[in-house]
């Protein structure tokens, strides 16, 4: 009897291996199948590997691989793998605007992140991490607010604020004596 719980149990083992191990190579041929530029990945992790091997940050992770896409591939733009969702990372100012700007009806799908929008209505409600028709829909009702003429007679105040904001950071930081600004 424990012979066949074991033997079950084995098989059962080794189908999801081959399933995660398919999966894993489909996620893979993303980028390629593509003809974009990608890395060289370990198979099941993507690009995670890089905050495994080293204990850093997600956003130094992420400047990790902008670095490399910039510097070791000289690309404008790459794809990677983060947490297994195909991820494109753009380094040049020219495809970030026609990305941003000119075609962002066609890059609904951003970074999800239901947990907060679940627990935080204000963080959901940020254009940043829309979706969709709705994303759509305040992204049209804001893009008027933000042409060339109105952000250079804001930018004294923005530029104000944030001065205020640097030394805020320095009187706090002198305070606690961690931190430079």
């Amino acid at each position: 009897m424990a012979l066949v719980f074991w033997g079950c149990l084995v098989f059962v083992v080794g189908i999801l291996v081959l399933l995660a191990r398919r999966n894993a190579r489909q996620k893979a041929e993303f980028w390629p199948s593509r003809r974009f530029p990608t890395f060289n990945t370990a198979e099941l992790l993507g690009n995670f590997w890089l905050a495994l091997l080293h204990p850093k940050a997600i956003r130094e992770v992420d400047c990790l691989l902008y670095d490399r896409v910039k510097g070791e591939m000289g690309a404008p733009y790459a794809g990677v793998m983060l947490f297994g969702m195909p991820t494109l990372i753009v380094t040049d100012l020219e495809v970030a605007k026609r990305v941003f700007v000119k075609d962002a009806e066609n890059f609904l799908a951003r970074l999800q992140v239901q947990a907060m929008k679940d627990t935080d209505p204000l963080f959901a409600n940020m254009l940043f991490f829309m979706e969709g028709e709705e994303w759509k829909n305040l992204r049209a009702k804001m893009s008027p607010t933000f042409t060339t003429g109105k952000i250079k007679r804001m930018f004294h105040v923005i530029e104000t604020s944030s001065q205020k904001l640097v030394d805020f950071l320095r009187v706090q930081s002198e305070k606690i004596g961690r931190a430079h600004v």
